[in-house]
């Protein structure tokens, strides 16, 4: 198989990118090319920007029949990726047990928070960008597939912010991640160092749950 490098744009995922150009994903990720992109890359689906996966040579278009003063119908099954959250209001309390729906996606989604305050739900891989809509007001936009790999700054960041933990605005980024990586590592009973370390990095990703 003629193999072709690919760089990761922000949103990218294995799934997504196997819709998008006609692979097969299993396939493609267990490919040699890939080997080394598999060694730092535990999860296909948490990809950074930059990383460069090796993709088939695009095959060429199959044109579709069309019969001229008739009706011409098409269907095509769309793949789903799952979506999962951790509701907390600004104090970091759940949201718990809150009805929602999903917009942004072509049959809407309806579900309800549970007392954890977690949700669930499965999108087309397509979905760039949806919005949680709750019954009883307010929203949460959500980006679909932006979710960088937790050994990189902005994925452990972003982590961490879900979870609650935040750091003065004042503070300059780097110390500002330190500091909340100490202040999960603490709450975890890991050693308190302010590094990702892999044992930080796998505490973090389990009470995540991405």
């Amino acid at each position: 198989m003629s193999m072709r490098p690919y760089v990761i744009r922000q949103g990218d995922y294995l799934s997504q990118l196997a819709y998008r150009f006609g692979f097969d994903a299993t396939e493609v990720w267990n490919h040699s090319s890939n080997e080394a992109l598999r060694r730092v890359r535990e999860n296909p689906e948490v990809l950074a920007p930059g990383d460069v996966l090796f993709l088939p040579q695009a095959p060429p278009r199959r044109p579709l029949t069309v019969n001229d003063g008739t009706t011409n119908r098409f269907s095509a099954n769309v793949p789903t990726t799952h979506v999962s959250l951790k509701l907390r209001d600004p104090e970091g309390r759940p949201i718990a047990n809150k009805a929602y729906r999903v917009t942004g996606t072509p049959a809407e989604i309806t579900g309800s928070s549970d007392g954890e305050g977690n949700v669930s739900f499965r999108v087309p891989v397509h979905s760039g960008e949806v919005r949680l809509v709750f019954d009883e007001g307010g929203s949460v936009r959500v980006n679909v597939g932006h979710m960088d790999p937790v050994q990189t700054a902005s994925g452990a960041l972003k982590r961490l912010q879900h979870l609650g933990y935040q750091a003065p605005v004042s503070m300059e980024p780097e110390y500002a991640l330190q500091m909340m990586i100490m202040r999960f590592q603490r709450d975890h009973g890991l050693t308190v160092n302010g590094t990702m370390d892999d044992p930080t990095a796998s505490a973090l990703v389990s009470a995540h749950q991405s």
